[in-house]
């Protein structure tokens, strides 16, 4: 939408900024119980992936897909903002994505160290090799990325 002047014009603009700043707030307020400033999933439905391991073994999941999504939500928020003359929004939801940014990047750091989680003797691992549900020698969830 944002490529297409057609699709998105100033009244269309002024009907979606709100409606995707109110989403955005709901994961950062509701969603965050821990307050570490990363929301998580509360269940696989939560995010589409209902089949994935990381459900399997606890919840919530504070993982680096939602995180993504929402700094790319945030971005586009700061950049719609900007677009409407609201400067201060702007430059408030960059700030809050270039924060939410730092902190998936650390956790992701932290997972991906020599002696992390998710690296094995093969490389990155596409299941937590402390994972119960981690297979040594399968095809999935193994530490090929199979």
């Amino acid at each position: 939408m944002m490529q297409n002047p057609a699709l998105l014009t100033d009244k269309r603009l002024r009907e979606i900024y709100p409606k995707l700043c109110l989403a955005t707030k709901w994961w950062l307020m509701h969603r965050d119980y821990d307050g570490d400033g990363l929301p998580e999933y509360h269940h696989g439905n939560d995010s589409g992936w209902d089949n994935n391991t990381a459900f399997d073994v606890g919840r919530p999941e504070a993982g680096a897909a939602l995180a993504a999504y929402l700094v790319s939500q945030m971005d586009t928020l700061a950049l719609l903002a900007q677009k409407l003359g609201k400067k201060t929004d702007a430059k408030k939801w960059q700030q809050k994505a270039d924060a939410m940014f730092s902190l998936m990047l650390e956790k992701l750091a932290e997972a991906l160290k020599p002696d992390g989680r998710f690296i094995t003797a093969c490389g990155p691992a596409t299941e937590n090799s402390q994972s119960p549900l981690y297979l040594e020698n399968s095809y999935w969830p193994d530490p090929s990325g199979g």
